[in-house]
């Protein structure tokens, strides 16, 4: 009598027949992309061998090109930052000074205030006081996460997350803006340095007690997650937490 079944767990898969394993694969969630191997084994040890050894091999596969994009990624925007910086403007410090020509220019696509408020949609106007009146929570996120991390991450051996790095206002520098668009960018500008904040320092909490990938997948994780651990590998789970945690305390924001 012919038999199959097939097994999975954490992303690696087998297929066997006869009681021998016929096929091996690893999906990984990060990159899609599943890597097959053909095998006949009767010794339930050799296949058990061979497939964690395929299985890390997939696992440094995906941590090799989650690395390569990020550090891709990170020239891209400093390629682009120094091309913008060289033809417009400069940095002194942590003022921005422009040539005196493109301030000029910047002017005469002004719109005054008064002109800018009566031209908008009056929902617009409507939904402003809501928007704002989250300045409350985020104040209060922005306080309870700078109070964690001062009291907790040196408990942790955890490097804090310079806040000063994430929540950047500087573009009510801009000379094309008027009174309401600035207050408007310097909002903006706080809530989403302060979300990204405020994201680093949970995915290093993250990290820390619980380096573990969720069984579905989620939309747009932190990058640490690509170097968590698969939902279902038991093996080996709390000496590989050590060695996360670790890897934190080497860090360097």
């Amino acid at each position: 009598m012919r038999w199959s079944a097939r097994w999975e767990q954490g992303g690696l898969f087998c297929v066997a027949e006869r009681r021998k394993v016929v096929r091996v694969g690893y999906r990984s969630g990060e990159v899609s992309e599943a890597c097959c191997l053909d095998l006949s084994f009767q010794d339930g040890d050799a296949m058990n061998e061979e497939a964690r050894n395929f299985k890390e091999a997939a696992e440094a596969k995906v941590r090799a090109i989650v690395a390569k994009i990020t550090d891709l990624e990170e020239e891209l925007a400093q390629a682009l930052h120094e091309q913008e910086g060289e033809i417009l403007y400069r940095l002194e410090g942590s003022k921005v000074r422009f040539e005196e020509a493109i301030r000029v220019a910047h002017r005469q696509f002004k719109v005054n205030a008064f002109r800018w408020f009566s031209q908008s949609p009056p929902l617009n106007v409507i939904s402003a006081p809501v928007i704002y009146s989250f300045i409350v929570p985020l104040v209060l996120i922005d306080l309870w996460i700078t109070a964690y991390q001062v009291l907790c991450f040196p408990f942790y051996k955890i490097p804090k997350v310079e806040r000063a790095k994430y929540i950047v206002l500087d573009r009510h520098h801009l000379a094309y803006l008027n009174s309401i668009e600035r207050l408007n960018c310097i909002y903006c500008g706080y809530a989403n340095g302060l979300l990204a904040y405020a994201r680093e320092v949970a995915s290093k909490t993250e990290q820390y007690w619980c380096p573990v990938k969720h069984a579905s997948r989620i939309l747009n994780p932190h990058y640490r997650y690509a170097r968590f651990r698969d939902y279902s590998n038991a093996e080996e789970f709390h000496d590989d937490l050590e060695r996360y945690r670790s890897a934190l305390a080497k860090e360097e924001d």
